[in-house]
């Protein structure tokens, strides 16, 4: 929980918030998925889904997402993503994440 968190004063939970809250919804919805899966997955399932991932991140209809971060950490360094496809939504569609 993020009041849990803030109540802690831990620097790394304070990082970890900001981070996730710069992060695509889309991504974080994917990366939820990636983590429960590997709970019950030997190593090698593991990296097979993660480089899975990888790929499907990078390509159309998803990579705007990607270049867009890309964009806004290394390139113009504004931390400042302009638009993530999914920004403002409260729901990610689930046939989105499936495809990861």
């Amino acid at each position: 929980q993020e009041s849990e968190a803030a109540q802690l004063n831990e620097e790394w939970c304070t990082l970890a918030l900001k981070r996730l809250k710069e992060a695509s919804p889309l991504a974080l919805k994917v990366s939820l998925r990636s983590i429960r899966e590997g709970r019950y997955q030997t190593l090698d399932e593991c990296l097979v889904r993660e480089y899975r991932m990888s790929i499907n991140g990078i390509s159309k209809p998803f990579y705007h997402d990607f270049c867009e971060g890309v964009r806004a950490r290394l390139v113009d360094k504004d931390l400042a993503p302009k638009v993530f496809y999914f920004a403002g939504c409260t729901i990610v569609f689930f046939f989105s994440v499936q495809s990861f």
